[in-house]
Parts: C-alpha cells; sequence; structure tokens
C-alpha cells in the first residue's frame, strides 16, 4: 500500500475556504451583537450567544464604537483592510 502524499495546494485551499467562513461568520455575528446591543443584552450574555469568549466581544464592541454607538458596517470595513 502506497504512502499518502500531503498535498499542500489542498491543504492552502482549504485554509482560505476556512477563512472565508470565518469572515463569514464575523460579518454576520457583529450584526447580532448590535442588535443584541439595542435589545439591552449585556456583553456576557452575547458572548455566551455567540459562543464567544466574554472578552472578544468586549474587544469587538469597544474598537467599534463610536458616538452613535456600535457601528457594525464600519466594523466590517475596518476587518476587511485590516484582514
Amino acid at each position: 500500500m502506497g504512502k499518502l502524499r500531503y498535498n499542500s495546494q489542498l491543504s492552502l485551499s482549504a485554509k482560505k475556504e476556512e477563512h472565508n467562513e470565518l469572515h463569514i461568520a464575523y460579518h454576520e455575528e457583529r450584526y447580532q451583537i448590535s442588535v443584541l446591543l439595542k435589545a439591552g443584552v449585556n456583553q456576557t450574555e452575547i458572548a455566551m450567544i455567540l459562543e464567544r469568549h466574554k472578552s472578544t466581544i468586549s474587544r469587538e464592541i469597544a474598537r467599534n464604537t463610536g458616538l452613535r454607538g456600535y457601528r457594525p458596517k464600519q466594523a466590517q470595513r475596518l476587518a476587511e483592510v485590516h484582514g
């Protein structure tokens, strides 16, 4: 029986697909965070709902909150630029 070869191209493709799926998840989560904040849900509860660590939610909100509150669209644009 022959040995299996490691296909680095396939691995790269799989990583890229996983990366894209994460971006989609983050994009959707940003809008969920916005809706939940407007509904009065606290950061710890948001973290539990989204199955993220509460520090992740806290950082996301801190980085992307301005005078007009949490801005998911702006957060997404910045993430894409820095991506």
